[in-house]
């Protein structure tokens, strides 16, 4: 129940869905026709939208795991690191 009443979390998936979503701009077909230039701008603004989102993403992780503000977060990259395939 800690977990759902931590805000990070919350600023984390807006960060990492806004981004996403924004990649699938960058990567996708238009649906309508439009210009080669209005489609390039398109794209560069999606592209440009997406590498601040996961770069705030990344700075965000950063320094509340420095802190240890998301204690499940750095605790799941933990767990999978201490997994052996011997």
């Amino acid at each position: 129940m800690k977990i759902l009443l931590n805000w990070r979390y919350y600023v984390l998936f807006a960060l990492f869905s806004l981004g996403f979503l924004a990649l699938m701009v960058v990567f996708g077909d238009p649906a309508e026709n439009m210009s080669l230039l209005r489609e390039e701008m398109i794209r560069l603004a999606a592209a440009a939208v997406s590498f601040v989102s996961f770069y705030i993403l990344h700075l965000c992780v950063k320094y509340w795991e420095s802190r240890d503000l998301i204690p499940e977060f750095t605790r799941a990259g933990e767990e999978l690191e201490d997994d052996s395939w011997e």
